[in-house]
């Protein structure tokens, strides 16, 4: 599913009665950039009944350099970790 999947399904539900397409892809953008922005800035973005993202820190690892199979250190980053609530983990089980 892309975003304009999510922007159709609104439009067709009756949440979004009487907004337009447009709108509604304004709301959505708006939402993920509010996302993104406090994933960047390192806070934890919790939404009840369907998950949490987090900020984890990767500490560097020996890996095999592709070309020339040689073992190199990779940096140590900042990930994103998605943890779904317990309502979604059981649907998914089902």
């Amino acid at each position: 599913m892309i975003k304009n999947d999510l922007v159709d399904k609104l439009s067709e539900s009756s949440v979004c009665y009487g907004l337009t397409k447009k709108e509604i892809r304004k709301i959505v953008s708006e939402l993920f950039e509010i996302i993104t922005a406090a994933i960047i800035d390192g806070d934890e973005i919790e939404i009840r009944g369907f998950g949490k993202w987090e900020t984890r820190h990767r500490k560097p690892r020996k890996i095999n350099h592709p070309s020339n199979g040689k073992i190199i250190m990779s940096h140590s980053k900042r990930v994103v970790h998605f943890n779904p609530a317990r309502k979604v983990k059981a649907d998914l089980r089902d």
